[in-house]
This record gives C-alpha cells, sequence and structure tokens, in this order.
C-alpha cells in the first residue's frame, strides 16, 4: 500500500513539475491575452489578433437590435451575410443609397412602394419570387435609424 501511495505521489510531482515547466516555457501554445480574446491559428502556434471582438453596441444599435429581433429575425438572419426567407441585410443602405426616404417607405410598407412601380422595389420583388415583406406601419424614422445602424453594424 505505502509503494502505490509512494508512485502515486510520484507521478504527481512529476506531473505537476512538467505542466509548470511547459507553462513557463510557452508549450504548446503562446498563453492569450485575456482581456482581448483572439482567434488562435493551431497550425503556427501564432495568435490571430485580426480577429477580436467588435466594441460593444452604442444605445442606437440596442435599440436597433431589439427592434431587429422584434421584427426583423423571423425572415432575415441574424448574421446579416446569408438568404434566409428574405435577403441578406448587409450593405442595405449602400443599395439604397441617395433613397433613403423610399428604403423608409419600403420598411413600414413594401407593397405601398411597389405600387409607386419604384424600378428597384419592382425589381426586389420579382427576384424574391413575388413574396411579400410583413408591413411594419408603427416604426418610426428614428426606429428605422436604429435598426439600420445595428444592420451595419453586424
Amino acid at each position: 500500500m505505502k509503494f502505490i501511495l509512494f508512485c502515486f505521489a510520484l507521478f504527481l510531482f512529476c506531473w505537476s513539475s512538467t505542466c509548470t515547466i511547459n507553462r513557463q516555457a510557452g508549450y504548446p501554445f503562446p498563453e492569450p491575452d485575456l482581456l482581448y480574446p483572439a482567434k488562435l491559428d493551431f497550425t503556427n502556434n501564432i495568435i490571430d489578433t485580426n480577429h477580436q471582438k467588435k466594441p460593444k453596441l452604442t444605445e442606437q444599435q440596442i435599440r436597433g437590435k431589439k427592434l431587429f429581433r422584434k421584427n426583423c429575425a423571423s425572415c432575415h438572419r441574424r448574421n446579416m451575410v446569408d438568404d434566409m426567407t428574405g435577403p441578406a441585410l448587409r450593405g442595405v443602405t449602400e443599395r439604397w443609397a441617395g433613397r433613403e426616404t423610399i428604403l423608409y417607405d419600403w420598411i413600414k410598407n413594401s407593397q405601398a412602394v411597389i405600387a409607386t412601380g419604384d424600378a428597384y422595389a419592382v425589381a426586389l420583388y420579382k427576384e424574391w419570387d413575388n413574396s411579400e415583406m410583413n408591413a411594419f406601419p408603427k416604426l418610426t424614422d428614428e426606429d428605422i435609424v436604429d435598426l439600420l445602424s445595428y444592420i451595419e453594424r453586424e
């Protein structure tokens, strides 16, 4: 019994010594910065700091996020890049550049904008197989600014 305990104690001592030595030597990977987590590249044993987390949301973007979850998330993906029932939303302000009032009208009631014969709105409607976007007449212009701020941040 004493021999087993001695072997176990020797094993623990050797194991803890090896772990301490390896940690001090940076083995097998350098220790990441815990304040700014980064993506580890395990193939080259380096830390890639280009993929750090985004800065915190502003108050405006927080309001936009709530509006997105409540009104848009059932048809548009949260990552803003992939299509779902509706198109990906990243770059929406660029696609509607110079026509912001029409974009606001589109968000409030897309069918009314299509009925005006707006070429871009009609083309978008046809591109999505005549799928009607839900109308959001209760959204104010300020709500839409918050929503677009969140969408463009993501």
